[in-house]
């Protein structure tokens, strides 16, 4: 997906949109099969593959689904719900949501808006939620908070903590065969 500035916060989930639709059409051609498809993501990532699971609009609006998903695993995910004020406090501390998204204090529509946990809902496809030991602990609360508002509404979901991990070195252990949770 495109960054921002060079693009908005809704192109991002547009781009994730079209990337996860065009593999759903064309995924027979590289010898996979399209009712087996997962969406990983860590950091942002994992913002972005909550969101078009959970947000069926954007999927929709390419004449798909998010029934289409097998799974979800979102890895250390930064801002499942940005009306939380610890969440979203984490951020402020580099500014870092004002650079993202809005310039100067960030209105609650807008960040309910933002928010993938708000869209929960119990036709979700399974997630798989991972968090790392070592990450702050709004990131960890956020991934845990995720989880059980799924289970809450009778979706899928299971939660694994990365032990020994922080926010950066949990994406190398996923890469490592011998990892197990």
């Amino acid at each position: 997906y495109r960054l921002i500035p060079q693009t908005d916060w809704k192109s991002q989930i547009m781009d994730v949109a079209r990337a996860v639709t065009w593999l759903h059409a064309n995924i027979k051609n590289y010898h996979g099969n399209p009712q087996q498809i997962f969406v990983m993501g860590h950091s942002s990532g994992a913002q972005l593959a909550a969101r078009i699971a959970l947000d069926p609009k954007f999927l929709k609006s390419l004449n798909a689904s998010p029934s289409m998903l097998c799974g979800i695993i979102p890895v250390s995910g930064a801002g499942y719900d940005l009306t939380d004020e610890e969440t979203y406090a984490l951020a402020q501390k580099d500014d870092l949501f004002e650079k993202l998204f809005h310039k100067g204090d960030i209105p609650a529509s807008l960040r309910r808006q933002l928010s993938p946990q708000k869209f929960v809902n119990s036709k979700a496809p399974p997630f798989l939620v991972m968090y790392s030991e070592k990450e702050e602990k709004e990131l960890q609360k956020g991934s845990i908070r995720l989880n059980d508002e799924l289970n809450k509404v009778g979706a899928s979901s299971q939660i694994i903590e990365i032990y020994g991990e922080d926010h950066k070195s949990v994406v190398l252990s996923l890469s490592n065969p011998q990892m197990v949770p």
